[in-house]
């Protein structure tokens, strides 16, 4: 990896911070390709992590851990939008990084600290329905979505 090369950029969360924590989550499921909103519960330079409870999803991210993160303004007020891509990993109940994740999540000491506030106004039950799995997406590429002839390129790729 490039040294320095931070995908997670103040754009980035600042378009978090305006979705309340919820971006798109992109990868393939029975061959198709889906996309679910997802809660951030940590969000730093290349990585953002969520907590699962679709077994599903966790069976399908088995299959092929290759993902795609779009993030943007879902009321309109900017065309400035981005899509990451790269590999999800998936910790299980009792691994240290699931137990460090939830740990966070319960406690509010998400990364950034907008994700707190955030998750003490709404409905726990809602963002993260149960607790099963902890998953971290390790992001590599990423893409403007903002309408233009250089969107279909990528903007970073490490």
């Amino acid at each position: 990896m490039a040294s320095g090369v931070v995908l997670i950029d103040d754009d980035v969360l600042e378009l978090l911070r305006l979705n309340n924590g919820i971006f798109a989550f992109g990868f393939v499921m029975n061959g198709y390709p889906v996309v679910y909103p997802k809660f951030v519960v940590e969000a730093i330079g290349n990585s953002i992590t969520f907590i699962e409870s679709n077994v599903k999803v966790i069976e399908n991210l088995r299959i092929s851990n290759k993902i795609s993160v779009s993030v943007f303004d879902w009321r309109g007020n900017t065309a400035k939008s981005f899509q990451l891509k790269g590999f999800a990993n998936v910790y299980e109940k009792g691994t240290p990084y699931f137990e460090e994740i939830i740990r966070k999540f319960e406690s509010r000491k998400m990364n950034p600290d907008f994700l707190n506030e955030i998750a003490d106004r709404m409905d726990e039950r809602i963002i993260v329905p149960k607790k099963e799995f902890v998953v971290k997406l390790d992001l590599n590429m990423k893409y403007s979505q903002a309408p233009s002839p250089e969107s279909a390129k990528p903007i970073i790729a490490i």
